[in-house]
């Protein structure tokens, strides 16, 4: 019975090992992925009471950068040339394609003079890129300067997948390692009412 617990034990600890050495997550590094980036201007004093402006958009260039595991895409500007973007209250959302920058930790933002003159700032509440979305509490002013904000997600890491036979391996493994966790504690016991037994009868 020992050096059946002790085989199991072996056994699931080798096909724990090997299935972890070659589990690898699918990540892929430099090649482009496309990004659904959606931003929300401020209302002004309409949406939140701390903020006492009403001229909360912009008519200059906004740009952002993406930043996560696996690197961080350039500075891609958001713009649609059939609308007038970033006005007070203004919910849009535009396609980029960057480098795929694997689970998304940041983003970052700025802004560029169109006309050359000065900064029209501008009064960002949130930004959505796919399953991802800021952590701002307030809104920020965002101009020349570069601002990062943080992201956040509820689902699982994206890029993060098991292959089946990763599954299989690890499902065996935790079945053996359980099966002779089970097999200890019988054979412990059935030792613990033997030796009680004979001590009875001593």
């Amino acid at each position: 019975m020992k050096a059946f617990n002790k085989l199991l034990g072996l056994t699931g600890a080798i096909i724990l090992s090997s299935s972890l050495m070659s589990f690898k997550p699918t990540t892929t590094y430099n090649t482009n992925r496309t990004y659904e980036v959606e931003v929300i201007t401020c209302k002004g004093n309409e949406e939140f009471l701390q903020s006492k402006v009403n001229y909360t958009g912009t008519d200059d260039s906004v740009y952002i950068k993406i930043e996560g595991k696996n690197g961080s895409t350039d500075f891609i500007e958001l713009d649609d040339s059939s609308r007038d973007d970033f006005e007070a209250g203004d919910d849009y959302k535009y396609t980029i394609e960057g480098l795929d920058v694997g689970v998304i930790y940041d983003v970052v933002f700025k802004i560029e003079s169109t006309f050359g003159i000065f900064i029209d700032e501008w009064y960002l509440t949130y930004v959505y890129i796919g399953d991802y979305y800021s952590d701002l509490s307030y809104p920020t002013w965002i101009d020349e300067d570069e601002h990062k904000i943080n992201m956040l997600t509820d689902d699982w890491l994206p890029g993060t997948v098991f292959s089946n036979g990763s599954i299989i391996a690890l499902s065996v493994a935790s079945f053996v390692l359980v099966a002779g966790a089970i097999t200890t504690i019988i054979v412990l016991n059935v030792k613990k009412k033997n030796k009680t037994k004979i001590e009875e009868k001593k």
